[in-house]
Parts: structure tokens; C-alpha cells; sequence
């Protein structure tokens, strides 16, 4: 790579992480390089925050998590846990799919909770790809099933990851895992009203939360056998097409796996992740076990929000894309060397 200059290797590097050239439609899309009176070169856009680790807890399920800022809620791929906020498990509900649907699902995926309700992304879940997509809401309380709105077919929307209850623009976000190229827009009726188009689109999206007029996504477009990270990504949210912000490489994991889904705690300003290792994911599904490990463990990651609005410097925004390109060095390097992560020892 020393016979390139650094925006060429930015440009390479960042490639790994998200699919599709934002200029390569032909489109004039420079505008979208000027915000808040700053004109934006290079990749990537630097993000709305910067974060700092607090804790990391053990949970039960692996798909999402949310929180009112009273409770957490954390759900499985056919299962939802309800905790206190000190962790405490309180009530699961192991068979969300038992009654109420009239169409058959068999997955979970990233939460949302607003008003004392649960909102679930479910699905039939097969293959790699989603049948019968549906918003599934569940009473908070209690985890009992209340009621579903289909999806629309005609959005061209073929799985959900993530749903993010966005109620100051009576908005209901759908991530996709396989596509990945849009996230869906539907109000808090059920109706479908359009997609954001992301450019780049982030690869294997896993989760979404609406938060101060942005949409955070992670997603899962670390490699764990080559020892590779995911990330955090942003857009902001209500355009028919806007780029991504690099937020974060999630480097602070315990091991590398998968991660997936997020949710902001507004009252204390906390960015809870959930993440997942141990297990071998194909195709989505867990498929055995890395060395060390008997079964997969779930786990969620919450930090400290601060809000980075010196962004608008182009000098940070230049910190930002070096330490891009450093993370993803890194990555590569350990990745030709087979090391990284945690000793067997340390692996439950």
C-alpha cells in the first residue's frame, strides 16, 4: 500500500466495511458533503459522538436491547427478557411467537420500547433471507404479545434486523441484515411511507436506534475468523438519501464475534451494545463453537455518550478517518498473523 497516497487507502480500507461507490450512480450528490456550513472531503464523515466504556453485563438473549431508562429489555431470537436497571432478570418470556400471529414467524431481531411497549422486528427467518416480515409489539410489562403490522411488500424490504421507534417524526425504522442498501420508514400506524437510502450502505446491518434526528446502525461487518471488528455507523435520518458517519470501531469486546443490536439510554446518555462470541455464525445461524468456548455468550456493552459537535473541525474529522485507517490496519495485520482476541483461558 506505500505505492498509494492515503486517500486511496482510506478509500480501499473503507470498502471492507460498506458496500457500493457514492458516486457511482452519476448523481451529483455533493451537496451532501456540506453541513452545518462545512464542506466534507474524504472518507469517512466523522460521527455525532464519542464514547467511553462504563460496564459490560452478561445477558440472556442475543438478538437486541432497549431500555425507557427504568428497565432493559433484551431479546432472543425467540425470546424476550425483562431486567431492572441493575441487570437483575425479572421476567423472560420464552414463546413470544405462541399466540396472536397470523402469519408464521420464528425470529426476533433488535428491539425497540416506547410507551410501555415492545416493539420487535419478526420475521420467518430462513436461509438467510425473511418471510413475512412484521412490527410485532408486545406489552412491556408483562411480554405478552399485543399485536403486528405487516411489512409491504412492495418496499422491496426481504428481512429485518433492527426497529427503532423514532416518535418525534412518527417514524418506525427497519433495518435489513442481507441488503442492506436502505432502511425502511413506516409510521407508528403500521403504513408504510419510504426508505432512506445510505450511501455507502454498511454491511450486515444488525441494529438501529433513532436518536436527536440521527439513526446509529451496527453492524456486523467484522469478520471474526479473520480476527476483524465491527462497527458503529450514523445517518441522519428523514432524507431520501444521506451518508454514513463512521461513529466507532467496536474494539472493546472481550473476543471477536458478532454484534448486534443497540439502543441509547436518554436519561443517563448511555449507548448500550449487544454482543455476541463463542459461536460460529453462517448465513446468521450459529453453527458450533470457536476453540475454547462450549456455548455462545451474550453480553452488553454500555458507554458513555459525549457529544462530539467539534466534529464540525476538519481537523478532528481528519483524526477521526486516521484512526479508521489504524483500526483497520490493525485488523489486517492480525488477521495475517492469527492473532487477537482473549486467551482460551478466559473464555467461558
Amino acid at each position: 500500500m506505500i505505492f498509494f497516497n492515503s486517500a486511496l487507502v482510506l478509500v480501499s480500507l473503507l470498502l471492507r466495511s460498506v458496500r457500493g461507490d457514492p458516486l457511482s450512480s452519476g448523481k451529483d450528490h455533493r451537496h451532501l458533503y456540506t453541513e452545518d456550513g462545512v464542506d466534507w472531503e474524504g472518507w469517512p464523515l466523522p460521527g455525532f459522538f464519542q464514547y467511553e466504556l462504563i460496564n459490560v453485563t452478561e445477558v440472556a438473549g442475543r438478538q437486541g436491547v432497549a431500555t425507557d431508562g427504568k428497565m432493559y429489555y433484551v431479546s432472543g431470537s425467540k425470546a424476550l427478557y425483562l431486567y431492572d436497571m441493575d441487570w437483575n432478570l425479572l421476567l423472560s418470556n420464552e414463546d413470544p411467537f405462541a399466540i396472536g400471529y397470523t402469519r408464521p414467524v420464528n425470529h426476533l431481531g433488535d428491539i425497540s420500547v416506547f410507551e410501555g411497549e415492545i416493539y420487535a422486528g419478526a420475521e420467518f427467518f430462513d436461509n438467510g433471507r425473511g418471510k413475512d416480515i412484521q412490527i410485532a409489539i408486545y406489552n412491556a410489562t408483562t411480554l405478552e404479545f399485543t399485536r403486528t403490522f405487516p411489512w409491504d411488500a412492495s418496499s422491496g424490504q426481504i428481512e429485518v434486523s433492527g426497529i427503532a421507534v423514532d416518535a418525534v417524526n412518527d417514524a418506525v425504522w427497519m433495518t435489513e441484515w442481507n441488503v442492506g442498501d436502505y432502511v425502511y420508514r413506516y409510521n407508528l400506524q403500521g403504513d408504510y411511507i419510504g426508505k432512506l437510502h445510505l450511501l455507502p450502505s454498511p454491511q450486515w446491518q444488525q441494529g438501529v436506534v433513532a436518536y436527536n434526528g440521527t439513526l446509529m446502525m451496527t453492524a456486523d461487518d467484522g469478520n471474526a475468523d479473520r480476527k476483524e471488528y465491527d462497527h458503529l455507523w450514523s445517518v441522519k435520518g428523514g432524507l431520501e438519501e444521506s451518508f454514513v458517519r463512521y461513529e466507532m470501531t467496536v474494539d472493546q469486546v472481550k473476543d471477536y464475534g458478532e454484534i448486534e443490536g443497540l439502543d441509547v439510554d436518554r436519561i443517563h446518555s448511555h449507548l448500550l451494545i449487544l454482543h455476541n462470541r463463542g459461536a460460529i455464525i453462517r448465513q446468521g445461524i450459529p453453527s458450533g463453537f470457536y476453540p475454547g468456548y462450549n456455548r455462545e455468550i451474550h453480553e452488553v456493552y454500555t458507554f458513555k455518550m459525549i457529544d462530539a459537535s467539534s466534529t464540525t473541525d476538519k481537523s478532528n474529522a481528519d483524526y477521526l478517518r486516521k484512526s479508521f485507517q489504524r483500526n483497520m490496519n490493525k485488523e489486517e495485520t492480525q488477521s495475517l498473523r492469527g492473532g487477537g482476541g482473549v486467551s482460551d483461558s478466559s473464555k467461558t
